[in-house]
């Protein structure tokens, strides 16, 4: 017994915490600019790092959505199965349901019948696996690191998914929101990327800088009794 209190006394080993990679904004912009609209292939991928971005979706998740997990009509959204076998709705964009919708036509995917297929699948038309979805990825990267100087890290899909997050901290969001949004079950999960933003913190110090501005000191030659009592020594 009192072995196991000596070791159950051991301070736990304290590991710094990895810091969260993500793109900013023109990063962001700058991938998205990469697959080749022009030919189906692009649209999809297109199609699939935008949903990914903009509903911040896991990459399990992207990967097990449905053609009827998607509504391109407005209200946009899309629904998404994730951790603790939860359902969530979240709100996409114009521009990502336009893309969307594209990409569906495309491949008939807009048909009543189709609501039970998976939306993206691979070349041999099986579900896109999360591999398939890496590979996607990093060959964008890539190439947006050959073409432009947008000097991108070798990220991970779920880097889109913290890249969103950080724009909606940056943008003001309440962090309740950011929350539903993402699919945490506590706000502490929620809190990590306000404290990762700069910009974030940045705000926050000047809020607490207007704050304790204290009063203009008055002038000490306004005040006749000061000024004759200096005058008497």
């Amino acid at each position: 017994m009192a072995l196991c209190q000596s070791i159950l006394s051991i301070d736990g080993k304290r590991a710094s915490k990895p810091v969260i990679q993500y793109l900013n904004n023109k990063q962001t912009d700058i991938l998205m600019e990469q697959p080749d609209i022009a030919s189906p292939r692009g649209r999809r991928d297109l199609a699939m790092l935008l949903l990914l971005y903009d509903s911040a979706a896991r990459v399990q998740e992207l990967c097990d959505l449905k053609v009827g997990d998607i509504r391109t009509d407005a209200p946009a959204v899309v629904r998404l199965f994730g951790k603790g076998r939860k359902n969530r709705e979240v709100p996409i964009t114009e521009p990502c349901a336009k893309v969307l919708r594209r990409y569906m036509q495309d491949n008939y995917l807009d048909m009543p019948e189709c609501s039970d297929n998976p939306l993206f699948v691979n070349p041999q038309g099986k579900k896109l696996t999360r591999g398939g979805v890496s590979y996607v990825l990093s060959k964008y990267v890539c190439k947006a690191n050959d073409e432009t100087t947008a000097n991108m890290p070798n990220i991970t899909p779920h880097c889109l998914r913290h890249s969103k997050a950080m724009h909606l901290v940056e943008a003001g969001k309440n962090l309740i929101y950011i929350r539903d949004f993402l699919g945490h079950e506590s706000i502490e999960t929620t809190q990590i990327y306000a404290k990762a933003n700069p910009e974030a913190r940045r705000k926050a110090l000047e809020i607490m800088d207007n704050k304790m501005n204290t009063p203009k000191m008055p002038d000490w030659n306004d005040d006749p009794d000061l000024t004759a009592f200096l005058k008497g020594l």
